[in-house]
């Protein structure tokens, strides 16, 4: 499939404005020798949801843009938990509750999509 440039637009801006944001919220507490790292992960994890939400919209997949949003909550809270003084109400049960939710949308919209062809 070609690219769509208004869909590529939809995935990108939202999640990279998130990525400056969610950066920008860690930074100053963020360890010297976590920088690196945290920069690469917050990448990959970016780039993940990014690909995941385009494909989504080109297949009307919505399931799987619930997974990717869930996934992407779910290491949110993971970071600010571990990297900030912010107190997350509920934070274990609210980081596991999104991942499991982020896994099970992710395999239930695959499973709809093998069922298709």
């Amino acid at each position: 499939r070609s690219l769509s440039t208004p869909l590529l637009l939809l995935s990108v801006i939202p999640f990279l404005m998130y990525y400056v944001g969610m950066l920008a919220l860690l930074w100053k507490d963020l360890p010297t020798t976590f920088q690196i790292p945290i920069i690469l992960y917050s990448t990959v994890i970016t780039a993940m949801a990014i690909a995941g939400t385009y494909l989504a919209m080109q297949t009307k997949n919505w399931l799987l843009i619930v997974g990717v949003v869930l996934f992407v909550i779910s290491d949110s809270c993971i970071a600010i938990d571990k990297f900030t003084e912010i107190e997350l109400p509920v934070g274990r049960l609210l980081i596991m509750g999104t991942y499991i939710g982020a896994q099970l949308a992710i395999v239930w919209s695959q499973v709809g999509t093998l069922r298709d062809e």
